[in-house]
């Protein structure tokens, strides 16, 4: 009785299924094992299309598929990939890429580069590698404004972050001081020798932003060709947070766009758990981990670069 009060009002849209289950007493897993089991092949396929959106609503983000499944057996709903995947296209769930639609790189070849310096190498603890990235957001109008990245390679952690009008370069300064303060390097420290990887655009070149590095003891290190694969955690950290968090979201101005981005962030970083990270959150590894106290985590490298590739397309 009291699951059939809880579909009835979450189909009327007065509360979701999470509310419901709080209000009547009763755990999500047993309101959908009860419905699973009462229902036909149809109603179980409908109970699981109401579990995703049931997930996406808590995380405020649009999960994939490969993400979905641990989380649907963590609520007892256990289904195989390729079911999952088969369900999701019927249902029009699957997450579609966000094409590129502006210019965010501009490389100037007067300017000085930097070489590679974290090619081939993988991070033993955080704050030893950070990739750093700028991409569009869309707003209402038409127009765009961007959004500047910085993220610990080890954790996957997104450690500053900064919404602009423009790509001048005292944004992209404005985010990496943002993650200065997030790793309590204002006087060195744990930050001493860090390498900042990014793609040749001109902030990344400039000899303001390089000297604030140097001044921090950090080492910046530059893509050598112009491949996103050299750069594809950041690229796939953007594709993440705009496929995943701000597509189809209807953004007025920048104002809101900053909201928007806060609020994305903070979900990526303490609630989208990671394939790479063996489903664990980028806060909780980042909290965990200490400099060169922790074994690397086993990652796909070719299955990152792929994906930062497909984004690029």
């Amino acid at each position: 009785m009291r699951c059939q009060v809880i579909t009835s009002f979450a189909d009327d849209g007065k509360c979701t299924i999470k509310e419901g289950c709080e209000s009547l007493g009763i755990t999500r897993q047993g309101y959908y094992k009860r419905q699973d089991t009462s229902l036909g092949e149809a109603g179980a396929e409908e109970v699981t299309v109401k579990m995703i959106a049931d997930i996406r609503h808590d995380a405020s983000c649009k999960y994939g598929g490969r993400k979905l499944k641990p989380l649907l057996e963590e609520r007892g709903r256990r289904i195989g990939r390729d079911r999952l995947f088969s369900l999701m296209r019927r249902n029009g769930l699957c997450v579609v890429p966000v094409r590129n639609g502006a210019r965010t790189t501009y490389s100037y070849y007067w300017m000085r580069h930097y070489p590679n310096l974290i090619k081939g190498v993988k991070p033993e603890g955080r704050n030893r590698i950070w990739v750093c990235d700028i991409t569009y957001v869309r707003l209402e109008d038409g127009t765009f404004c961007y959004l500047h990245l910085v993220t610990d390679m080890f954790s996957r952690r997104i450690m500053g972050w900064c919404v602009s009008p423009t790509l001048e370069t005292r944004y992209t300064k404005k985010a990496m001081r943002m993650a200065i303060r997030q790793a309590g390097g204002r006087d060195g420290g744990e930050i001493a020798g860090l390498i900042c990887h990014s793609d040749r655009g001109c902030q990344y070149c400039s000899n303001s932003y390089v000297h604030m590095l140097e001044g921090f003891g950090m080492r910046p290190s530059m893509n050598e060709h112009s491949d996103p694969r050299e750069n594809a955690i950041a690229e796939r950290v953007n594709g993440i947070i705009k496929n995943e968090y701000l597509k189809d979201r209807k953004i007025k101005d920048i104002h809101e766009a900053n909201s928007a981005v806060a609020n994305a962030i903070r979900c990526y970083n303490t609630m989208r758990p990671h394939m790479s990270l063996n489903y664990a959150t980028p806060e909780s590894v980042y909290r965990i981990s200490k400099v060169n106290q922790l074994p690397i985590l086993a990652q796909n490298e070719n299955n990152v670069q792929n994906q930062a590739a497909f984004v690029q397309r």
